[in-house]
């Protein structure tokens, strides 16, 4: 040997007639790199760490891992870029046909059904939005927005009154009936019970008082018209509706 270098981490020893521009050799733990008489000590990027033939100043995008070089055999689809062109590449992908090729990056070409490959939010199974007339999954459609549904509102139920004026047959009870709602046609029937909660009108064989009420329609009749003539003793008096119903008792 013609001489030592110290450089960091290791021992450098220069030894003539080494044909190679270096040789590591390990002894009992501590790394030895000799050199020919060229002179200075070799870039640490000149230096082939994993032995694949090929250093970091030579293109190995990965000198840790003697399957990753340039050239090397490209597995597809890995993630990993073997042959250090700097992109892995996609399997099933013919670069040769500019349809196999995947021009946004969102892994999906036009021959693997992206309908806008210039566009890496739009391929198929990507989040649609609804209405904005673009087909993010790639359907052939824009989905359409839902149509909200109105909120469940309680229908506005009718009131049965005692009028406090009569205009005619003063005398007589009197029953009031208002339709709230601003909206629907209250339709229905006024029936009148006795104590034991039985129809009247069933009990007689008569037809219940017929109503007909447009919206906020009010009306006032008497206990003669809903008994149809019939003199009995009525406890209370309820209007039956086709959607509402309510009570008033006399």
């Amino acid at each position: 040997m013609t001489g030592i270098e110290n450089s960091t981490g290791t021992i450098g020893l220069r030894y003539p007639g080494f044909n190679d521009d270096h040789t590591t050799a390990y002894i009992s733990g501590v790394t030895v790199r000799f050199y020919h008489d060229a002179g200075a000590v070799t870039d640490p990027d000149d230096i082939d760490d994993d032995g694949d033939g090929f250093t970091e100043n030579r293109g190995d995008c990965n000198d840790q891992d003697a399957t990753i070089y340039p050239g090397a055999p490209e597995i597809c689809g890995d993630g990993i870029d073997q042959d250090c062109d700097r992109r892995d590449t996609a399997c099933d992908q013919d670069e040769d046909d500019p349809y196999d090729v995947d021009n946004d990056g969102d892994g999906f070409a036009e021959n693997r059904g992206d309908c806008n490959d210039q566009d890496a939010t739009i391929y198929p199974g990507a989040p649609e939005i609804c209405g904005d007339g673009i087909d993010q999954n790639c359907d052939g459609r824009d989905e359409a927005c839902s149509e909200i549904d109105p909120p469940d509102v309680e229908p506005l139920l009718p009131t049965l009154y005692f009028p406090l004026f009569y205009s005619d047959f003063v005398g007589q009870t009197y029953i009031g009936l208002l339709n709230n709602s601003g909206t629907e046609t209250l339709e229905g029937e006024l029936i009148a019970f006795n104590s034991k909660g039985f129809s009247l009108n069933e009990l007689s064989g008569t037809q219940p008082f017929k109503v007909i009420l447009e919206p906020l329609g009010r009306l006032e009749v008497s206990l003669s018209e809903i008994l149809q003539g019939v003199s009995s003793e009525v406890a209370y008096v309820k209007f039956v509706g086709t959607i509402n119903s309510g009570l008033g008792y006399c």
